[in-house]
């Protein structure tokens, strides 16, 4: 793996041809513990996709049956369990934040080499949903369990600095939409370094 400073000073330079501000020399580099494994990254990745789904309007209970069968009940978090079930109550919460979630799901799959770029001057579009698997349709996640195959860590590490150092320009983490210094809306940045970050063994 190169060594910090020199993924640091990369970090910078593209920030600078983003349009972000040059970060001071003392931000500190990114915390990293063990790499998640494929698998793992994988179940992630569909069980998010699952839940973002039905924030655009999948059927709860379809959602759930798919995850059921694809083994992945476990692969929720708390507050992704707690979403569903508030969901099929009829209860339309949060759906604007799940909906921001496909910039982390765009993230986890690049880093599977799902999608071949992670560009942070602009939004993932469509490009993730061409992708993952489509849950109303049927699709199962065969396919992607034989294609996803983790990044280099270089590379890893490489989209967690530049993240790292876009995020402090944007300022305040609780801020997912509004003025950025570059391009895309904050969320783009926030969600993907939180799924980077994850990657590299952080809390979801």
């Amino acid at each position: 793996m190169a060594p910090v400073t020199e993924v640091r000073e990369r970090s910078r330079k593209l920030a600078r041809r983003l349009g972000y501000p040059k970060p001071p020399d003392d931000l500190p580099a990114p915390a990293t513990g063990r790499l998640r494994p494929t698998p793992a990254i994988l179940d992630r990745a569909l069980a998010l996709n699952a839940v973002i789904s039905c924030a655009y309007g999948l059927p709860t209970l379809a959602a759930l049956e798919w995850l059921r069968s694809e083994g992945l009940l476990d692969a929720l978090t708390g507050d992704e369990e707690e979403f569903l079930v508030d969901m099929s109550e009829g209860l339309r919460v949060e759906e604007l934040a799940r909906k921001l979630e496909v910039e982390s799901l765009h993230a986890l799959a690049w880093a599977l080499g799902l999608v071949d770029e992670l560009d942070f001057d602009r939004g993932c579009g469509d490009e993730v949903a061409r992708v993952m698997p489509d849950i109303d349709a049927g699709d199962d996640a065969s396919a992607l369990r034989l294609a996803a195959e983790r990044r280099a860590d270089d590379e890893l590490y490489s989209a967690l600095d530049l993240a790292t150092v876009l995020a402090w320009a944007i300022g305040a983490e609780d801020l997912r939409l509004g003025l950025s210094p570059g391009d895309v809306e904050p969320y783009v940045v926030w969600e993907r370094k939180r799924a980077l970050q994850w990657i590299h063994g952080a809390d979801w």
